[in-house]
């Protein structure tokens, strides 16, 4: 172990992924890394102490990411950031201007911080909680929310009083897109893969090259839920192309719709690693982006 401190005491949030990054004309290696209610951020190493850098890739960026790939897929020495997030496939919404959102604080008294998370719907703010598990863990509040009727209205504004508003503190997520960021003369621009690849979190992205052409193999699917958001399993696996438009602006399409039984992800849940060919029956699926002009 290293006895170089983190920035932030190594209080960076929960991490998700992480990758080395360093383009062919930089002498700079970057430590990325991502997760829950987050962006994509980079340590560097300089002066025997890691500075952070939270605008690497751009300020609006937080999301729900679940993994991180780095490949120069034009081969011009820049890398590519390929960051699987959590699938627009989903009952909630989030954007710049109106972001999922986590307000947390101790509220009970206990010494222990309380999250809320809310949607934005209606031009308001809703809590996402059944009202039962919401009156669990807030005893206190059930006098004003006697019916169920009375808790499917309630905003914001109606879950918290003023002064508890003051000790909130609050998290945010803009994005649910996984997204490939281009390296654009050290500016990275945003390209969203295809719809087919937004049906569920994508877990764990690979570039493999099969006849001098490279392909973005993505493993996505997830049955941990909780009951009112249901599994998140919807994806049959893609073969998409990266395509440049008359406008020179790069873009992703699907070609074909596939299901590789015989690939496998390999780890944990929301833990980058390798394919393996093992069961021949798995239940995994594999989201393969084409790369045209790579």
């Amino acid at each position: 172990m290293s006895n170089f401190a983190l920035p932030n005491d190594g209080k960076l949030g929960r991490i998700a992924a992480a990758r080395l990054m360093q383009n062919q004309n930089s002498n700079v290696p970057f430590i990325l890394f991502t997760g829950d209610w987050q962006g994509i951020h980079a340590l560097s190493f300089d002066n025997n102490k890691f500075i952070l850098h939270k605008d690497f890739v751009g300020l609006v960026n937080n999301g729900l990411w679940t993994s991180l790939e780095v490949n120069d897929l034009d081969g011009d020495g820049e890398m590519y950031i390929i960051a699987g997030n959590y699938g627009e496939n989903t009952p909630f919404f989030a954007s710049a201007s109106n972001p999922f959102k986590m307000y947390y604080a101790d509220l009970n008294g206990n010494n222990r911080p309380d999250p809320i998370i809310f949607n934005y719907s209606n031009e308001a703010y809703y809590p996402i909680h059944l009202r039962n598990n919401f009156l669990n863990q807030f005893q206190n509040k059930k006098k004003l929310f006697n019916r169920f009727y009375d808790y499917s209205k309630a905003t914001y504004d109606d879950i918290f009083s003023n002064d508890e508003k003051h000790k909130l503190e609050s998290l945010e997520v803009q994005t649910f897109k996984s997204t490939v960021f281009e390296n654009v003369q050290n500016k990275f621009i945003p390209h969203i893969l295809p719809t087919e690849v937004q049906f569920s979190p994508i877990n764990a992205t690979k570039v493999v090259s099969i006849n001098d052409k490279k392909y973005i193999a993505a493993v996505g699917n997830d049955n941990v839920h909780e009951v009112f958001t249901g599994p998140k399993n919807a994806s049959l696996g893609e073969n998409a192309k990266r395509n440049q438009a008359a406008s020179g602006l790069l873009k992703f399409e699907t070609v074909s719709t596939i299901r590789l039984a015989n690939l496998q992800y390999k780890g944990k849940r929301k833990t980058s690693t390798v394919f393996t060919n093992i069961d021949a029956n798995s239940s995994q699926f594999l989201s393969v982006s084409k790369c045209s002009l790579c």
